[in-house]
């Protein structure tokens, strides 16, 4: 899956998150297959190791790096008094510009998985729609907004439960990201996806 490389190491783990840095790839079972067949924790394993293979090909740390670090600046700059005021402002910051940038970024690069890798469409398909049943919103506004970037790139639905949020404020911010998320995960390159996640995150103020 990494054709270009044979240094990245391979970790499977158990209860964890999947992530890459580049340099090694951690797959983990996630904990809602933990009572699945062993076939359907092969198809999700087989999913998430393509997924994280593919950011390895795909995706620049560098850019993802300098794109967090334009957002924590814009907006330490624009509400420098509540920087000032709360020790967890830029933590915040931190959150939602990797909710952007590494959601909407899965989209883009699952997107390219399946067009390079065709049966790996099946394995996308089956995690994917598995963690979309069985997860809904919260009602913790801010997770349930992280949650949406994520399921629109990936699936291109909102999650299970978003009708909580129907006249809302939420629902109005995700009807206007919704076009741009579709246009931010056929970017060429991440470098490009990650400016139109700056643009929206921006728009969100």
């Amino acid at each position: 899956l990494i054709p270009s490389r044979s240094d990245v190491r391979l970790e499977i783990e158990v209860g964890g998150g999947s992530f890459t840095d580049g340099k090694m790839v951690v797959v983990s079972v996630p904990n809602l297959f933990f009572d699945r067949t062993e076939e359907e924790v092969y198809i999700a394993l087989r999913a998430l190791v393509g997924h994280e293979c593919q950011h390895v090909n795909s995706t620049s740390f560098s850019a993802y790096r300098k794109s967090i670090d334009r957002m924590c600046e814009h907006f330490t700059r624009k509400f420098k008094d509540q920087v000032r005021s709360s020790m967890y402002f830029r933590e915040y910051i931190i959150s939602m510009s990797r909710a952007f940038c590494n959601g909407v970024e899965d989209g883009r690069i699952e997107n390219i998985l399946v067009s390079k890798w065709r049966g790996y469409e099946k394995y996308l398909k089956f995690l994917n729609g598995t963690v979309w049943k069985e997860t809904s919103v919260s009602g913790d506004e801010v997770r349930d907004f992280q949650m949406s970037i994520v399921s629109v790139s990936v699936t291109g639905l909102l999650p299970q439960g978003f009708d909580l949020y129907k006249g809302k404020r939420l629902e109005v911010i995700m009807n206007e990201l919704i076009p741009q998320i579709k246009k931010a995960i056929q970017a060429r390159t991440s470098e490009e996806c990650f400016k139109i996640c700056e643009q929206m995150m921006i728009g969100c103020e």
